[in-house]
């Protein structure tokens, strides 16, 4: 019984988090998806949030957001370790371990129950199962790519920096299930919300990323 008032009170949060555009969250940094259901963070200070060079994600590793405190009180085990998530100048930041088992921090593209971003390529094998990629040694899958390669064409006549790869994952933040975002897995979660199915699967050319993050927005839309 515990467990069922539980859920229902995780989906009906949800609902009211992000089924409302006028909602405003608090700065700060969230320790888990119920804190920042609830608008109360654990860490009221100001972060720094900077965006990784290319150069130093190449040689280090990991995804494209560091995060620093102005407050020294906030170390680098704690933003690391314990905190979720930060919010801040309306944008979510996700946790790189809480998304893809590796450091650094994630930015939100897409809010709602299901949210999208872009990882770095995960390294754990439980993770990498979830997504139905076999080994951290294999290809990346297409998705891998997927926005990626007209990038590169415009760096190479360009003379800009390579662009780094990423994965487009739709991450439930309720669950905290991973997915890659194409067409089979959009499918499966319009599979309940038939008249959205019916357009998406009416769509010519279903398969590209604009009209996958169109239903998906549509989607989380229909828990408004």
């Amino acid at each position: 019984m515990k467990v069922e008032t539980l859920a229902l009170t995780l989906i009906l949060l949800t609902c009211h988090v992000f089924g409302q555009d006028t909602i405003s969250h608090v700065n700060g940094g969230y320790i888990d998806y119920i804190s920042f259901v609830n608008n109360v963070p654990a860490y009221k200070y100001e972060f720094e949030i900077s965006k990784r060079s290319n150069q130093d994600i190449r040689s280090q590793g990991g995804n494209d957001y560091q995060v620093i405190c102005k407050d020294d009180t906030v170390n680098a085990n704690i933003i690391n370790k314990k905190i979720w998530g930060i919010f801040q100048d309306d944008t979510l930041y996700l946790n790189g371990q809480v998304v893809d088992g590796i450091k650094y921090y994630v930015r939100v593209e897409l809010p709602g129950r299901y949210s999208f971003l872009r990882c770095a390529f995960p390294k754990r094998s439980k993770i990498l199962k979830e997504l139905g990629i076999d080994t951290p040694y294999s290809e990346p899958p297409p998705e891998y790519w997927y926005g990626v390669l007209g990038d590169l064409m415009l760096s190479i006549n360009r003379d800009k920096p390579l662009p780094l790869p990423r994965l487009p994952i739709v991450f439930d933040m309720q669950t905290h299930h991973r997915m890659l975002l194409n067409k089979m897995n959009l499918i499966h979660l319009l599979k309940n919300h038939k008249s959205l199915l019916n357009g998406f699967e009416a769509e010519p050319d279903n398969t590209r990323e604009i009209i996958l993050l169109e239903y998906l927005e549509k989607l989380n839309e229909a828990f408004h």
